[in-house]
């Protein structure tokens, strides 16, 4: 199933097309709303206004929710909304080669969601913010020097914002996060997660506990492809292994992303052996 949606500017219409593969509950990018440097100028002259959402819907549901759960309200990261705008590819170029037009981009984005996030906090949302996003700023995509740049620079005022309304700011990080882990405990960000291990991370549980020091709770770390493709003796090996890494606190046992399409028999099974092993290692 293919889309088009359209924006239209003071001084011309931008275009975007957006697909979705039957029996996947996800959208891909075909074509970016953003092909140009003019494209992105013509964006941010678009006018922008503010309407304040109605939460009663939200109200009602973290009502019903009660104490079966936690409410947790997700925010994307500026720099993840501006590279879905440009395509990941052309947002990596354009760090090097548009920086300025990039940090405008970002910052606008920024800007917008400060206003919405301030709006929802002092309504009483919370008690758990989650941003993410910011793995396309760790290795090996961009330097730490470009993460400083472009999530502590834009991305942690989003999360002071929460942390001042006394809410808990938890990040999603895929990747590579040894380079950062200090960076999110000395931002005072509370939940991290999926702290992937290798090869696909580059970090332990132990390690990353370790260094959390007590400050940041880790959430993870089941690989979802492992939950797909092993076997569930494997599944028990690998939750034994993240409970006795993890330590007897400041860890939630996870797997690193969700289901996007209908579960195989494997699957099934993976997920009970992951449930089962899990609440005896408890």
């Amino acid at each position: 199933l293919v889309s088009q949606y359209n924006v239209y500017t003071p001084r011309g219409v931008l275009t975007a097309t957006e697909g979705v593969n039957p029996g996947e509950d996800t959208v891909w990018e075909l074509e970016p709303l953003l092909k140009s440097a003019e494209d992105a100028e013509l964006l941010l002259e678009v006018p922008a206004r503010f309407d304040p959402p109605d939460m009663s819907g939200y109200f009602a549901s973290r009502e019903r929710l009660g104490d079966h759960g936690v409410a947790v309200i997700f925010v994307s990261s500026p720099l993840v909304m501006v590279s879905r705008l440009l395509g990941f590819q052309r947002f990596l170029e354009w760090s090097v080669t548009e920086p300025e037009l990039l940090e405008r981009l970002i910052g606008a984005a920024r800007d917008k969601v400060a206003e919405r996030l301030c709006h929802i906090l002092k309504q009483g949302a919370g008690p758990i913010i989650r941003f993410g996003g910011c793995e396309q700023a760790t290795p090996p995509m961009m330097s730490g020097r470009m993460f400083d740049r472009y999530i502590l620079g834009y991305e942690r005022p989003l999360w002071c914002l929460v942390r001042d309304a006394g809410q808990i700011v938890w990040v999603h990080c895929h990747g590579r996060v040894r380079t950062v882990i200090d960076k999110f405990v000395q931002s005072d960000v509370q939940l991290l997660d999926p702290v992937e291990p290798p090869p696909q991370g580059d970090i332990t549980l132990s390690e990353a506990r370790r260094r959390a020091g007590g400050k940041l709770t880790l959430i993870g770390n089941i690989e979802w492809s492992d939950l797909e493709q092993r076997q569930p003796e494997e599944i028990e090996a690998l939750v034994e292994r993240a409970v006795a890494e993890a330590g007897p606190d400041h860890h939630i046992l996870a797997a690193s992303a969700e289901m996007i399409s209908e579960p195989s028999p494997l699957l099934c099974q993976n997920i009970e052996r992951f449930i089962l092993t899990s609440a005896r290692c408890a």
